[in-house]
């Protein structure tokens, strides 16, 4: 029985990773029902081992694309994900399957805080959350973040577990009212008479010829440059509409454009070229301080403007955490970083009628910190990527998706560029409108909505949710009845 069960925590968690797939949405809810299942009837201990397979079989295939950095890197990035489900200890069944799953709900959703958190800022990815762009229950999101749809996801599967264990279809009545309740309340809270803004984006490739680390950064560097020159033809020929904006991606100059005089004249030429204001993703030093990993509005025949540092370094990728203690480590896996220094200020940038708010990469996946530009008065997003090492790895469709949540999250559109792709723009009801391929280069052009609306996530956040799960769980560690799967239970599982 054991065995059995650790099985359908594994397939549980397979089928969880399978949710992650664009339009798979529902898997998601069937897996969390099947993890469930799996726990039925288990002591604390067995508990902790069956989360820890379903944790296992869900984040090894979803983090997989990081193995191209090494096996070892693999390894480590999975565990990160995989122990925080260690917390399931916390987790006290009841004899009512409805307290069951508010606790479970509350137990998740500490998980995935402490999974976004910590270690050094923590690993956002993978949340119950993100796989849900595609269904109902991503527009929850506008009420309390991805807090509240991971845990709508769990009560979701909790309800189907009723149906499939119990036959109790109460439970998932309720939960498919709230998916088309949300729904409505989206189609309410739309408008016809938004105003737009024209954005292009400029993704220039990055060559794979077995060229050194300097010569292909100043490859990627021409190729944005020669996309960029072709856009200012495209425009002057009607080809295209006359952007407002242009959008390079993170590291699209990987040196210093701004110290580099060689570097300065070329962006200043093409700028002045376009004579529209160009977002350029660069590496730029102040004296003796730096890198930072800068977005910099770079306007026509004035140079330079606003920047934003990115703020959210990637542990290991572009900052050495705890450096001393962690030597070794860093040593065995023969990582060599550019020890970016992080930013101190939100990506808020105000030049004539944009405002918009600017996110360079992995930063896309912590909510808190893009509301920040949100709520300073950001009208739309940019997001800035550099995510070349891991292109044709499922890693740029799932930053994808977790760039389409933050858009319906905070009704605000986005326009995406990154140096493989994949770039777009996307609108504010995280509809992607239009998208490049990977490994090509490409000019995209299009209009996308301004906002100006706070949501309710915008105005209280999710802390309050994350009080009230902590609640949920401390309470839960009274002794009470346990769970058994019994007659009783049937009536029991709403009250």
């Amino acid at each position: 029985m054991r065995i059995a069960r650790m099985i359908l925590a594994i397939i549980a968690g397979a089928i969880v990773y399978a949710g992650f797939t664009p339009q798979r949405w529902y898997l998601a809810i069937v897996g969390v029902a099947l993890f469930v299942w799996s726990l039925e009837n288990s002591s604390r201990k067995l508990r902790m081992v069956n989360a820890l397979a379903f944790a296992f079989a869900l984040y090894a295939p979803l983090v997989s694309w990081v193995d191209i950095i090494g096996w070892n890197a693999e390894v480590f990035l999975t565990a990160l994900c995989v122990l925080p489900w260690l917390l399931v200890a916390v987790y006290q069944p009841h004899n009512s399957l409805a307290v069951s799953a508010i606790r479970m709900a509350s137990t998740v959703v500490l998980i995935e805080w402490v999974h976004s958190g910590i270690p050094w800022g923590g690993f956002p990815w993978g949340l119950l959350a993100y796989s849900q762009v595609d269904g109902p229950f991503a527009l929850a999101s506008r009420l309390g973040g991805e807090v509240l749809v991971s845990a709508i996801v769990v009560l979701s599967g909790f309800a189907l577990y009723g149906v499939m264990r119990f036959r109790q279809w109460k439970p998932a009545a309720v939960m498919l009212c709230i998916g088309l309740g949300l729904v409505a309340f989206s189609h309410a809270q739309k408008t016809s008479d938004q105003s737009t803004v024209t954005v292009a984006v400029i993704q220039g490739n990055v060559p794979r010829l077995g060229l050194s680390d300097q010569e292909q950064a100043k490859r990627v560097f021409a190729n944005h440059i020669n996309q960029t020159h072709m856009l200012a033809h495209d425009i002057a020929a009607g080809k295209v509409e006359r952007p407002q904006l242009v959008v390079w991606p993170e590291n699209a100059a990987d040196g210093d454009p701004i110290n580099n005089r060689a570097m300065f004249n070329d962006v200043q030429q093409v700028v002045n070229e376009l004579n529209i204001p160009v977002l350029i993703g660069a590496a730029v030093r102040d004296g003796d301080v730096g890198p930072y990993n800068s977005g910099i509005l770079w306007l026509p025949f004035d140079g330079p403007n606003q920047r934003y540092e990115k703020v959210h370094l990637v542990p290991f990728g572009e900052y050495i955490p705890n450096q001393s203690a962690l030597q070794d480590l860093v040593k065995h896996f023969g990582i060599d970083t550019n020890n970016y220094v992080p930013g101190s200020r939100t990506g808020l940038i105000t030049h004539g009628e944009l405002t918009f708010g600017d996110v360079i990469c992995f930063e896309v996946a912590y909510g808190d910190h893009v509301a920040q530009s949100i709520i300073n008065g950001a009208q739309f997003l940019t997001v800035q990527s550099n995510n070349a090492t891991y292109a044709l790895t499922e890693q740029p469709t799932q930053q994808l998706q977790i760039t389409r949540f933050r858009a319906i999250e905070h009704k605000r559109s986005i326009a995406v560029a990154t140096t493989t792709g994949i770039s777009g723009l996307i609108n504010s009801q995280g509809a992607v409108l239009v998208r490049s391929q990977e490994m090509q280069s490409a000019r995209i052009v299009g209009r996308i909505d301004k906002n100006q609306s706070l949501e309710l996530i915008d105005r209280w956040g999710s802390g309050w949710l994350l009080f009230i799960a902590f609640l949920f769980v401390i309470l839960g560690q009274r002794k009470d009845s346990s769970w058994k799967s019994t007659g009783a239970l049937n009536s029991a599982l709403v009250a």
